[in-house]
C-alpha cells in the first residue's frame, strides 16, 4: 500500500527492467498516482515503444498527458488504447468517456 516506496523500489532496479513494457507501465502507474506526471508520461512511453500491441500502455499514457495539460494528445492514446482490442471492459468505457 505504500506508493512512494513501491516507486523508490522500481527506480532503483530500472536498469535491470529496461526492456520490459510490464515494469515500465507499473512504474508509470506508481509515478501518475504520486502526482508526477512528467515521469509518468516517459515511462509509459517506453512500455508503449516496448509493448505497443497492449491497451492498458496506451491508456495510462493517455491519463499521464492528461495529467500534464496535455489533453489532444491524451485522446490520441485513448484512441490508440481502444484500437488494440485488449481493454478491460471498465478501461474501455473509461477511454471512450475520456475521448468523448
Amino acid at each position: 500500500g505504500d506508493v512512494a516506496a513501491g516507486e523508490k523500489t522500481l527506480a532503483k532496479y530500472r536498469g535491470s527492467a529496461a526492456g520490459s513494457a510490464e515494469y515500465a507501465g507499473f512504474h508509470g502507474h506508481l509515478l501518475l498516482r504520486l502526482g508526477r506526471g512528467r515521469e509518468a508520461v516517459e515511462a509509459y512511453q517506453q512500455a508503449v515503444r516496448l509493448g505497443a500491441a497492449d491497451g492498458r500502455w496506451w491508456f495510462g499514457l493517455g491519463q499521464s498527458l492528461e495529467a500534464e495539460g496535455r489533453a489532444a494528445e491524451g485522446r490520441e492514446a485513448f484512441r490508440r488504447a481502444l484500437a488494440t482490442n485488449n481493454l478491460n471492459a471498465d478501461l474501455a468505457a473509461l477511454a471512450e468517456q475520456k475521448i468523448r
